[in-house]
């Protein structure tokens, strides 16, 4: 029997059978999602008609452009499927296009699960097959037996007898990593996860892990060390408010140790760049199949992780979306409540202690909706923060709930709140000027300060940033991501750019300033008198309101262009209140027993501050979830 575990955007699939496993992965895109192949050993040729062989062309509207594929067959069978060229995102919607295929012929059927969250690639692609089967001959009654599966609940024997020593919520880095530390120790392990596959915000980051002093590490770079990486964090951060210099020190010095254990169950390292001057080392993780995708880091160590549940210390449940903390009557945690997504059941689980890795509040449209007027998201539809109102309601402190991670430059194309990103435009390129709704500059466009970047958005009125640029900016430059920054593909000629403009659809030309900025629906002369004075810094060298340097301070000529961008919302950053033990504090700042919380849910402020560098989130999962696993464990036992 295969059972199948899909990841999203670019997500495992586990098969387990008698005498194999392998891992496959598969892309996603944007909220919901479902499962991709089928739970069959096998396949059976359907004979029922001939078809004529050969290879047959289609090109079908894909997200973002047109595709082209190639179906070959012979008389009984589909032989092979390529995906020829592809628009669709590279992180995402293309990989969805090549696996889906790959499951097409694996399974000699269309009728696979696609992956909801990759709504547009996957259907469209399964459309363009049928396509080239039809011209092969093939009739509406081939190819169409389901191959469809339920996501797997595994355990090693029965779940009503799966007696785990810690519950662990959330499937993304912390809660893998917190679950493989935990059955590393001897220990048992329930995880949960809310969607039909592991991975969570970890899809959409780099395969790069922050740290300083592993074993890896220590040959080239001696003199960074975790004293080095505590250091600058807390000489960096001094005074921004909600940094704990304490977890700052704590997380450098467990850095080395998560980097160490995750090369051991499988990591492989592929370059090193060091950051704050040496004082900490990005590790990139060797680029695989997902072209350094965070997905890479999954498929180097899931092999350990099934080792795990083969022996019986680690189970998972998918589809399992835990809605409650249960309590006793001294406020010590004791158990989740959860729902299965299919059934609607609900289920109490207990254990000596719980896990929350359950994510931070990037998608969680409550909270966001208080902050922010306009914004989209990049996030994939993982941290929907539902366990903030579960922790509050069994006692946690949070902190700096007002702070997220914004990489503006995001078309507004769906009209709503919350939408996934779709276009993304690339903010830094040089000579680009961005202007709030009164037609003034905000920021410096290519200042080096990430957080005073993102403020660009966050604090303009309505979330909004008119981008203006001019013709030879278009000419030299793709403008535009598809998808976001994380999963993209460039807008390949400015292709979707003229697409959009000819459709005045966000991008506006104008022959004079005047003239675009009325298109765009900006006051007119506040533009011009902007525009004016720029150039004039331009021809100067020397920008006097924001110190743009001068190798960026382009001057702007005719034809213009203005793209009206809102704020993608790509992370949180504050959370929940822990400890250097990652124990959940209460209102009152005392532990709350059988509690304890690792990854995003924690908030990167509290122990990187404003520091932004390769690796930053990850560190956070993987020290984290390592602490968490460690201590939640010797909790349970007593110790």
């Amino acid at each position: 029997m295969i059972l199948t575990a899909v990841l999203k955007q670019a997500t495992f699939v586990f098969f387990k059978g008698e005498s194999m496993r392998r891992i496959v992965v598969l892309a996603g895109y944007l909220c919901a999602f479902t499962l991709l192949f089928s739970s069959c050993a096998g396949t059976k040729a359907q004979t029922a008609v001939s078809m004529k062989p050969g290879v047959y062309t289609v090109t079908q509207r894909g997200f973002a452009a047109d595709f082209t594929i190639t179906v070959e067959v012979n008389e009984h069978r589909i032989v092979h499927i390529d995906v020829v060229s592809t628009q669709d995102t590279a992180g995402i919607g293309e990989r969805a296009q090549k696996l889906l295929a790959r499951s097409v012929v694996e399974n000699q059927s269309t009728n696979v699960d696609t992956l909801s969250g990759a709504t547009i690639s996957s259907l469209t692609m399964l459309n363009a097959v049928r396509n080239g089967l039809s011209q092969a001959g093939a009739n509406g009654n081939m190819f169409s037996e389901n191959k469809k599966s339920a996501p797997p609940i595994h355990v090693k024997g029965d779940i009503e007898s799966y007696r785990p020593d810690v519950l662990v919520v959330g499937g993304g880095l912390a809660g893998i990593m917190a679950a493989m530390t935990i059955a590393g120790e001897g220990g048992r392990a329930l995880l949960f996860e809310q969607n039909s596959f592991f991975g969570g915000s970890t899809l959409y980051s780099g395969a790069a892990l922050a740290q300083a002093g592993s074993d890896i590490q220590a040959a080239r770079f001696p003199q960074t060390t975790a004293d080095t990486l505590a250091a600058w964090l807390k000489e960096s951060n001094a005074e921004v408010e909600g940094f704990n210099p304490v977890l700052a020190e704590t997380l450098a010095k467990q850095s080395s140790s998560a980097a160490n254990q995750l090369i051991q169950w499988g990591l492989k390292i592929g370059s090193m760049v060091p950051f704050g001057n040496g004082a900490g080392i990005t590790l990139n993780v060797d680029s695989g199949e997902f072209a350094g995708r965070g997905l890479d880091i999954f498929q180097q160590i899931m092999g350990r992780f099934n080792d795990f549940v083969e022996q019986g210390n680690i189970a998972y449940l998918l589809n399992t979306k835990v809605t409650e903390l249960i309590t006793d009557n001294s406020g010590a945690v004791t158990g989740v409540r959860a729902e299965n997504k299919q059934t609607g059941t609900s289920t109490e689980y207990r254990a000596k202690a719980t896990i929350l890795a359950s994510g931070g509040f990037a998608d969680n449209r409550e909270i966001l909706d208080t902050m922010y007027t306009r914004y989209g998201s990049s996030s994939g539809g993982f941290s929907i923060g539902n366990m903030f109102a579960a922790a509050k309601a069994a006692g946690a402190q949070n902190y700096r709930m007002d702070a997220t991670r914004f990489d503006g430059g995001m078309l507004p194309l769906a009209g709503r709140n919350g939408a996934m990103v779709e276009m993304e435009m690339k903010i830094s390129t040089p000579g680009f000027v961005w202007l709030n709704k009164d037609g003034r500059r905000v920021e410096n466009e290519n200042g080096s300060d990430t957080f005073k970047r993102w403020d660009a958005w966050r604090y303009a009125k309505d979330n909004t940033i008119y981008v203006l640029l001019d013709q030879s900016m278009v000419d030299k430059n793709e403008v535009f991501y598809i998808g976001n920054y994380a999963t993209f593909v460039s807008d390949t000629g400015n292709k979707r750019f003229y697409e959009l403009l000819n459709a005045g659809r966000y991008i506006w030309k104008g022959n004079t300033i005047e003239e675009v900025a009325q298109k765009a629906g900006l006051n007119a002369q506040a533009v011009a008198r902007t525009i004016t004075a720029y150039n004039q810094y331009c021809r100067d060298g020397r920008d006097p309101d924001f110190g743009r340097a001068a190798a960026g301070l382009i001057e702007l000529k005719p034809p213009f262009y203005i793209a009206e961008t809102i704020a993608s919302v790509k992370g949180s950053l504050g959370g929940l209140v822990i400890n250097p033990n990652t124990q959940v504090l209460n209102t009152g700042g005392n532990p709350i027993p059988g509690l304890y919380a690792a990854g995003e849910i924690v908030g990167n402020i509290g122990s990187t501050g404003q520091s932004w560098f390769g690796g930053v989130c990850l560190i956070l999962g993987a020290g984290y979830g390592q602490i968490a696993g460690q201590n939640a464990l010797a909790a349970a036992r007593g110790r």
